[in-house]
């Protein structure tokens, strides 16, 4: 009874299982690069706050030396070896 009921819709129901199947697999792989994107941009990330926070301690260590140098220079003579012939 059941054959006779679904003998003829049989083969719409497994090409619709087949197309169902095939557009999860491929929404799976839209997810999978849609992940490989967003993990190559949090690696770019992560290095560029890495590169930033080193230039923003070569401005610290630059600034400490700076400040060690006097404001006044009126006194300071330039070597003569210093000086181009």
């Amino acid at each position: 009874m059941i054959k006779l009921l679904l003998g003829p819709v049989m083969p719409w129901l497994a090409g619709a299982a087949f197309l169902a199947l095939l557009g999860a697999g491929g929404y799976v792989m839209t997810l999978q690069g849609k992940v490989a994107t967003q993990r190559a941009e949090i690696a770019r990330l992560s290095a560029e706050l890495i590169t930033c926070g080193a230039r923003v301690k070569n401005i610290i260590e630059d600034r400490k030396s700076d400040a060690q140098i006097p404001d006044n220079l009126d006194g300071f003579t330039v070597p003569d070896s210093w000086l181009r012939p």
